[in-house]
């Protein structure tokens, strides 16, 4: 690679030899076409349990997917077919701006963007995660926003010629494939952990005291009873955000069971309202998602913060002691499949699900003592510190897949 010593209009800073002149800038909708799909009735039995694979928002980088329609669902609805290939983007939603390429052919729903395009599809895609922050910020604050057609068509990116598109996008693939792997390291880690999990709160796996004595027996604990919930922000718009005091996002509690407090967003609230705040030990629910099996995920709060607060997409439960719950065991609690299973019977909706608060309060955990939730607690939480070593070689990796990114591409 050649590195420009004076920097040239529409031109990277980091080129492959050979290759000279300007990118030429465009806008999307003049190098591709677009168009997104919809979803078959769920009351309609017979549009379901075909075999067209039905790609939701989350599965576009997936190689299979949970749902599967049948040839009527696809004629009597929006849903559209998409080959393996099809450069795809997650509309709105926790995924919202995520880019993949197909690797299945199927019907796409509402959520999802299909490009079509002659040009170097890897090119595109890595064009649009260089600009994916931007793009975000400027058309999703506030937390669960959307994106649509007409935003992503009017979008506008420099392109070179084909030979130059192939020979970077190449270069680029061959770097995602080692960032694949370390992803692949890191899953199995985590599906470890989610196993040990699983047997540990289904009580298949048990724990013994400091001389070899077994806990006392696990008690069920109505979670009205033990703690209450509050609701996130409320009236604000667009224009709150950016600048001000820091709020909890809804994709830090998507994305994981403890609360980056780096990763806040700045929400403005003046002297004169009144807004909830946050606090350690809470745990943040996510109330409404476009899948049933996605709604309610969880993450707790497990640093002491002076003032912060919640989203408006998500609600906050505060136990009355932690003698009673312990934080961190609850961050393992609340996102294993027992309870979660719970979470997704008392969701409600057809193509949208939410949870009620109050049904929510209603639904029983299982215990053990505090003694025995903080061993628990432990032991998960040192296999979480060797995901969290793997994470940090992905980082690398990934920075240094960034920094060719803004090198590379105007």
């Amino acid at each position: 690679m050649k590195q420009d010593k004076k920097k040239e209009a529409n031109v990277p800073n980091l080129r492959f030899p050979g290759f000279e002149g300007e990118w030429e800038e465009k806008k999307l909708e003049s190098i591709a076409t677009f168009f997104s799909g919809g979803t078959p009735k769920t009351t309609v039995k017979k549009y379901y349990n075909g075999n067209i694979p039905f790609i939701r928002s989350g599965e576009i980088n997936s190689d299979s997917t949970e749902l599967y329609i049948s040839k009527e669902g696809l004629k009597n609805s929006s849903a559209k077919l998409i080959n393996k290939g099809d450069l795809l983007i997650a509309l709105y939603g926790a995924t919202s701006g995520e880019i993949a390429i197909s690797k299945i052919r199927g019907a796409i729903n509402q959520a999802i963007l299909c490009v079509s395009t002659v040009q170097n599809k890897l090119f595109i895609q890595a064009v649009w995660l260089k600009y994916i922050d931007k793009i975000l910020q400027n058309y999703l604050q506030g937390g669960q926003g959307n994106l649509s057609a007409n935003i992503i068509k009017h979008l506008k990116f420099h392109f070179p010629n084909n030979d130059e598109q192939n020979k970077i996008a190449t270069f680029i693939s061959l770097l995602d494939k080692r960032i694949s792997t370390q992803n692949k390291i890191i899953k199995q880690y985590k599906s470890l952990i989610k196993e040990l999990s699983e047997k540990i709160f289904s009580r298949s796996f048990h724990f013994k005291d400091t001389v070899g004595n077994d806990f006392p027996n696990w008690e069920d604990k109505v979670l009205g009873e033990i703690g209450e919930s509050f609701n996130g922000l409320s009236g604000k718009t667009k224009e709150d955000f950016g600048k001000g005091k820091l709020y909890i996002q809804y994709k830090q509690i998507f994305d994981s069971p403890i609360i980056d407090v780096l990763n806040c967003g700045l929400v403005n609230i003046t002297r004169v309202e009144f807004q909830n705040k946050v606090q350690f030990g809470d745990i943040f629910f996510t109330v409404s998602s476009e899948t049933p099996d996605e709604i309610g995920m969880s993450s707790v709060l497990l640093d002491k913060v002076s003032e912060m607060y919640l989203n408006s997409f998500c609600f906050a439960y505060r136990v009355f002691s932690f003698d009673i719950l312990n934080p961190l065991f609850a961050s393992y609690l609340f996102r294993c499949s027992l309870f979660r299973d719970k979470l997704i019977r008392i969701a409600q909706g057809s193509t949208r699900y939410n949870i009620s608060k109050v049904e929510f309060m209603k639904l029983k955990i299982s215990l053990p003592s505090i003694r025995e939730q903080v061993i628990i607690a432990s032991f998960l939480s040192t296999l979480d510190e060797k995901i969290k070593i793997e994470k940090k070689m992905l980082e690398q990796y990934a920075n240094q897949r960034n920094y060719l990114l803004y090198r590379m591409f105007i």
